[in-house]
């Protein structure tokens, strides 16, 4: 089965945004019914104890976020679908980004990412942020091994 995935963090929900979102999921699974075993995940945790905590003290990214939303491209494999698929997910996140409180920076938890963000959309749009974790990495993994995953290197 091919999973692709387009995850976004957001402060709040646009319903505006989530209406494009389930009309466009709508439109597209009667256009190619091969995709139409996707899903959209929200979800919404608890986020009192991240947010106690000073966002500048850790590399952990994107501590604001209230909600985790993710498009799950799901097909059985198929080269003729992957580019609509691709670009089915791609829209489905910018109608979210679009509406979001900051459309102009993605963040994507690393865990969902699709492999094609940036590191600033994964691990934080702060400079410093990034250099903490190439620093981490160093102490921590000199040899390297933890690389398979958006390496921070």
């Amino acid at each position: 089965m091919t999973s692709l995935r387009y995850p976004i963090g957001l402060n709040s929900y646009n319903l505006t945004a989530i209406r494009q979102v389930y009309n466009e999921i709508d439109e597209t699974f009667r256009k190619v019914p091969e995709i139409s075993g996707s899903f959209f995940l929200l979800e919404g945790y608890s986020t009192q104890a991240v947010k106690a905590v000073n966002t500048v003290t850790t590399a952990f990214p994107h501590r604001d976020d209230n909600i985790l939303v993710t498009p799950y491209v799901m097909y059985a494999p198929n080269s003729a679908i992957d580019p609509i698929a691709q670009e089915f997910g791609k829209k489905l996140r910018k109608y979210l980004l679009d509406g979001s409180e900051d459309p102009t920076h993605l963040r994507a938890y690393v865990n969902y990412a699709d492999g094609e963000e940036s590191l600033e959309e994964v691990y934080g749009w702060e400079g410093w942020r990034l250099e903490k974790l190439r620093k981490l990495k160093a102490k921590w993994d000199p040899k390297n091994k933890m690389r398979y995953y958006v390496p921070i290197n």
